[in-house]
């Protein structure tokens, strides 16, 4: 309901006529969704014949820039936990966004104060530059971060992506953003040991991450229980890496993005599974990659649904430098290494007959055995992280990921 109020009032309605009907109506028999019209229809027709208004106009929306600003005072604690009670953060404290900070954070973009980068679902509320510094601020970042907080969110909020999906999902999603270029060193972003570990040296990827997650949720309005995700998932806290362009041997994820090679950019992807391959023994690709791909089958989300079947959707495979090594001496392509997890991801259709209740799958129906992607290109593959022999698979859900270049945010010198 907080969810559906949200969405009316987005839309410029200032109330709406509506019925509750308990969670779920999916994946229940037919004879409960019957007993659930039924309890619902009398509510429905009371509600035909004799509901109306009663609020006559929306309250006027105020312009999103400039920001309103107050004065507070108190110490930065106090400062800290008044953004916290007012729903202004992530539950963690804060540096409090004062207009002095808002404004030095300003100074690491070009762009403009007032420019807006879009409307954050499911509320729809307007996302200036100022508001994205500020946020800034709050996460503990430096101006020279602000570009990539910006870059992130344009690739966020693009359309493609389906950010209004992915916060009002019952799915557990956590925006993952990896960044490609000459931009991680600059930034001191982690992307050998430890990439996505917490640690001194990965203040970057923390301050970003933590950032972009906050913004959208208070932006967007979607903190639990507005954000329906049935558990949630910790790296909504921030999830930031770069890629180990100098590990990897073919393309970058970035130019498999459609990038221009050497570009600094971000790219972001909703992740909702993280599966380790731990795998010391293997020194062949296919000896390698088969325990990947039995391993990541059982996770996926298509072999779940088989409801999704868009060649722009992208699961992502990060191997580790070793692993990387290995199958690039045996001379493998990267397009062969897609190749092979698409042909032995796959799930006997019996089984997917079996667990979906005889429902068939919506793409891809006359395959004995179903792979899990929709293509072999529907799995994109990066390398990170430092020596041991260790990959991760990352199930995105099937939302498209992103890619949008930083350097058009950056300060200019």
């Amino acid at each position: 309901m907080n969810l559906a109020k949200a969405t009316w009032t987005s839309l410029g309605a200032a109330d709406f006529a509506y019925v509750v009907v308990p969670h779920p109506m999916g994946g229940i028999a037919l004879d409960e969704i019957r007993a659930k019209a039924d309890a619902a229809f009398p509510a429905m027709l009371e509600i035909a014949q004799k509901w109306t208004p009663t609020a006559a106009t929306v309250d006027q929306e105020r312009k999103p820039y400039p920001a309103r600003q107050f004065t507070f005072t108190g110490t930065e604690t106090d400062a800290s936990d008044l953004c916290y009670k007012r729903g202004w953060t992530d539950g963690l404290p804060i540096v409090a966004p004062t207009v002095e900070r808002v404004n030095e954070m300003l100074k690491g973009t070009s762009s403009k104060p007032g420019d807006i980068i879009g409307n954050v679902p499911p509320r729809n509320g307007i996302l200036t530059v100022e508001l994205a510094a500020t946020f800034a601020v709050m996460a503990g970042a430096k101006p020279e971060h602000l570009p990539v907080i910006l870059a992130s969110a344009e690739a966020l909020l693009n359309p493609k992506h389906d950010l209004r999906g992915a916060t009002t999902t019952t799915n557990p999603c956590a925006i993952l953003i990896v960044v490609n270029g000459p931009v991680r060193d600059e930034l001191g972003i982690q992307y050998g040991v430890g990439a996505l570990a917490p640690s001194p040296s990965g203040q970057a990827n923390a301050v970003i991450g933590r950032a972009v997650n906050m913004m959208m949720d208070v932006v967007g309005d979607s903190q639990p229980p507005k954000d329906m995700s049935t558990l949630g998932n910790p790296g909504s806290y921030t999830m930031v890496m770069g890629e180990n362009e100098q590990a990897n041997p073919w393309k970058t994820l970035a130019v498999q993005q459609g990038a221009k090679p050497g570009a600094s950019t971000v790219t972001v992807f909703e992740v909702r599974s993280f599966v380790n391959n731990n795998l010391h023994e293997p020194t062949k690709p296919e000896t390698l990659l088969h325990p990947m791909a039995k391993a990541i089958a059982p996770v996926s989300g298509l072999a779940e649904s088989g409801l999704e079947c868009s060649p722009d959707a992208r699961d992502l495979l990060v191997l580790g430098p070793e692993h990387a090594d290995t199958i690039a001496k045996s001379g493998w392509s990267l397009e062969q290494v897609q190749e092979y997890i698409f042909e032995n991801s796959r799930v006997a259709k019996k089984d997917y007959l079996i667990r979906m209740e005889g429902k068939e799958p919506s793409c891809r129906k006359d395959e004995e055995n179903i792979s899990i992607l929709p293509s072999p290109k529907g799995l994109a593959v990066m390398v990170a992280g430092g020596p041991g022999k260790h990959s991760v698979y990352m199930d995105t859900s099937r939302y498209i990921p992103i890619t949008v270049e930083i350097d058009k945010y950056r300060a200019k010198k």
